[in-house]
């Protein structure tokens, strides 16, 4: 009895770990998205500005 509980107790707690793991991976994903949009967004607004100054 007791080692079904600890059992248990030890897949509960490599069932949070992982969540916790994949949900910061996810995290880390979208702020790594996040920073790729708004570098590749400068450097877009950085080729064109010239070009906006000009009036074409």
């Amino acid at each position: 009895m007791k080692d079904n509980k600890k059992q248990e107790s030890n897949v509960l707690f490599l069932s949070t770990i992982t969540s916790i793991i994949l949900s910061l991976c996810l995290l880390t994903g979208f702020i790594i998205v996040g920073i790729m949009k708004i570098r590749s967004d400068k450097k877009h607004n950085e080729k064109w500005k010239d070009y906006d100054e000009c009036g074409i």
